[in-house]
């Protein structure tokens, strides 16, 4: 089957999970990982605990409902993260952790948890925004300067001496106390050049004074094979810090015989490289990443990608499953994952549940959770629409992935964590859906 075909390379360094906000995207669409994804030494160890570690923005959170559930949903332990936003408790393999966040506003799931599982959940309850002054020295007396930094991007465009002092107005959002910024000067004759500066404190109305100099930057050039596709192809060349995502350029070109290229124009500062190659589908959206990929990257399209889609994911009310079917061609996935959105009309209330299990079969099962704090069970006449369902596969499977499952919203971010090829064919939302 022919898919229409953008693909997006990215060089990243140390950024994997901290999703901003609650993103209903946890693996494809950037962040960091503080912990190890997988505790190789407790996985399956007899006695060994099942722990989840709950926090918003890198921060612990206490008193959040957790159920222990072994795989025929029988509780095991039902109890609430401690001021380190954990909970833990010795169970069998193939059973469930479930949180409950907000209230029972927002519920997370995983399925086919193992004992040994260090599993990490973040709340992210969103953020604020900042607005204050950049002070940069400016490079030519006539230049573009994209200002980048890992909580987001601003512009401004000057004509002054080098060296004079550049003022723009910078918005961001949901930013940590320290951010790296990334000023790029570019007068249009072909060579930009880059000011880095890491590791800067931003606070709202403070103003912000940037030193140093700016360095050239260095070509680096992307290609993909074996494309079954024609037209034009979107490629993504990206830089991070372990603060998170701090620089991307991006091309489109066109697909000449089944093979695209592009060079970018690097700035030269050190990181891990990591790529994706994205493919539009009618029903489903296929990503391919793999890390650590330095300099130069060269990637065959030709089995780097999961089966796709062939029908929209439903749920069976009465089962309370979520089904879709599959292609036959591609590689066999090892997680899925979906998100819900849920109202009942006669409490007049509404809840998301994500939920991360084992694909075994294009399908995922909710849990029944206890309903002694609140209900979270859709119920017959409750109205349930699924938001997002994917597919992902990766270096240790379903064991290596499911830790950090419901944290990461980067793909390429999850490759940087996590070495090797990974790969995930997501739901395409409506709008991308072709008759």
């Amino acid at each position: 089957m022919s898919r229409i075909v953008f693909a997006s390379f990215s060089l990243l360094a140390a950024s994997a999970v901290g999703a901003c906000g609650g993103d209903p995207t946890p693996i494809v669409d950037a962040g960091v990982v503080d912990a190890p994804l997988l505790d190789g030494e407790l996985i399956d160890a007899p006695g060994a605990t099942v722990r989840i570690t709950v926090t918003d923005h890198g921060a612990p959170v206490a008193d959040v409902p957790v159920y222990f559930q072994d795989a025929d949903d029988s509780l095991v332990l039902a109890a609430t993260t401690s001021s380190t936003g954990q909970a833990e408790t010795v169970m069998a393999a193939g059973g469930s952790v479930t949180a409950l966040l907000d209230n029972g506003a927002s519920v997370r799931t995983y399925r086919g948890v193992k004992p040994g599982d260090r599993l990490q959940l973040e709340a992210g309850t969103g953020g604020t925004s900042i607005s204050f002054d950049l002070v940069f020295p400016a490079s030519d007396v006539v230049a573009n300067y994209p200002i980048y930094s890992t909580c987001g991007e601003n512009n401004a465009f000057v004509k002054q001496a080098a060296g004079t002092p550049v003022t723009a107005t910078v918005f961001l959002y949901d930013c940590p106390p320290r951010i790296d910024f990334l000023i790029v000067a570019d007068d249009g004759g072909g060579a930009p050049t880059a000011l880095y500066a890491p590791d800067v404190a931003v606070a709202d109305g403070v103003a912000v004074t940037l030193t140093g100099s700016y360095q050239p930057t260095a070509p680096a050039t992307v290609s993909v094979s074996n494309l079954d596709t024609t037209g034009s192809v979107e490629l993504t060349r990206a830089l991070a810090t372990p603060r998170g995502v701090l620089w991307r350029g991006q091309q489109t070109v066109d697909v000449v015989a089944g093979a695209a290229t592009a060079t970018f124009a690097v700035p030269a500062i050190t990181a891990v490289g990591a790529t994706t190659t994205k493919l539009y589908g009618p029903l489903s959206n296929g990503t391919v990443a793999a890390a650590p990929t330095p300099g130069d990257y060269a990637l065959d399209a030709a089995t780097a990608f999961l089966p796709a889609f062939t029908t929209v994911p439903q749920f069976d009310q009465g089962t309370a499953t979520v089904t879709w079917t599959e292609t036959a061609a591609g590689a066999a996935p090892d997680l899925a994952y979906t998100s819900l959105s849920i109202f009942s009309g006669t409490e007049k209330r509404g809840w998301s549940w994500q939920i991360v299990g084992p694909h075994a079969g294009p399908m995922l099962t909710l849990p029944v959770v206890p309903t002694d704090l609140v209900d979270v069970n859709p119920g017959p006449v409750d109205s349930v629409s699924i938001d997002y369902t994917l597919t992902a596969k990766g270096p240790g499977g379903y064991d290596a992935l499911r830790p950090v499952a419901l944290s990461v919203s980067s793909l390429e971010a999850l490759a940087i964590a996590h070495p090797g090829q990974l790969a995930v064919e997501e739901s395409a939302p409506q709008f991308f859906k072709r008759r």
